[in-house]
């Protein structure tokens, strides 16, 4: 795509946003003549959309062309590109036939797209390499790349839930006399590093 062109949808979107932001139907997505639909956001989010839309489309067009029945029409990615840390993807304007609201076919886009097989050697992750990329992680990016769909899980468990070590205090802070003796408050902190909050009448132990 030239680059003339590529600024003529960089003004058509940032127009489009400009108006519209404030809209309850707002989406960073328009629709530019006839020829293109373009989609613009965040660069740690769209690469990885571009990818998996050019893979699934090329899928499903080799299909179609080899007679397979029932595939639905799946928009080719004209273009990728970034400017001032947006990205956009042009795909080509695919116009519809029939109700888009049709259940049936709703019914039958979705169980082929549960089907359609991962790329040979693929590894669990983004279709262009590397990291996982999602706001579920810091910086929207896994820290590491996870082989497994159960590896995956471990991870988000080990992070939902982060075990608690309890540490007691030197003997000259924190000690309350008693008449039961001296106690001393404990302080709870997670693997993560963060300070797990607690009652202090909970949890309480003898000093030595």
């Amino acid at each position: 795509m030239a680059l003339q062109e590529q600024a003529n949808i960089v003004d058509a979107c940032q127009t489009h946003e400009r108006n519209h932001w404030k809209d309850r139907d707002y989406r960073a997505a328009i629709f530019i003549g006839t020829d293109y639909f373009v989609k613009y956001g965040d660069i740690r989010t769209l690469a990885t959309e571009a990818a998996t839309q050019r893979y699934i489309s090329a899928y499903a067009a080799a299909h179609s062309a080899a007679g397979a029945a029932g595939i639905p029409r799946i928009p080719r990615v004209l273009s990728y590109f970034e400017h001032e840390k947006t990205a956009y993807i042009v795909a080509e304007h695919v116009k519809l036939t029939g109700s888009p609201l049709d259940p049936e076919s709703t019914a039958a886009a979705l169980k082929w797209l549960s089907e359609v097989p991962l790329p040979p050697k693929h590894i669990f992750g983004p279709l262009e390499g590397g990291r996982i990329r999602h706001k579920f992680f810091k910086n929207y990016k896994a820290p590491l790349r996870f082989s497994t769909v159960e590896a995956l899980e471990r991870y988000i468990e080990k992070v939902r839930r982060p075990p608690i070590h309890f540490f007691r205090d030197a003997p000259s802070a924190n000690i309350a006399q008693s008449g039961s003796g001296a106690h001393s408050t404990p302080k709870a902190v997670s693997e993560t590093g963060a300070h797990c909050p607690y009652h202090r009448r909970a949890i309480r132990f003898h000093a030595a």
